[in-house]
């Protein structure tokens, strides 16, 4: 989760790809316009659109474990 317009966007993808380096499953998400910690405003449309992601986010990781998978696996 990586607002266009936050002070720490450079950090936050930095961050995202030491996570990949690592072998660790992980996925960065830009959100166009959005400022730092924009989930708080429940009044953005962004922020609507960043809960759905991380909704699907966490359900594909338990459908993942249910049928087996390996949770930590790399994404391709």
């Amino acid at each position: 989760m990586v607002g266009e317009f936050d002070p720490l966007r450079d950090w936050q993808l930095m961050y995202f790809r030491s996570l990949r380096l690592r072998g660790k499953e992980a996925e960065v998400i830009e959100y166009g316009g959005a400022i730092h910690a924009f989930y708080l405003f429940p009044e953005l449309k962004s922020s609507a659109v960043l809960i759905e992601d991380l909704r699907s986010f966490i359900l594909r990781q338990v459908r993942r474990r249910q049928n087996g998978g390996a949770v930590g696996a790399a994404a391709q």
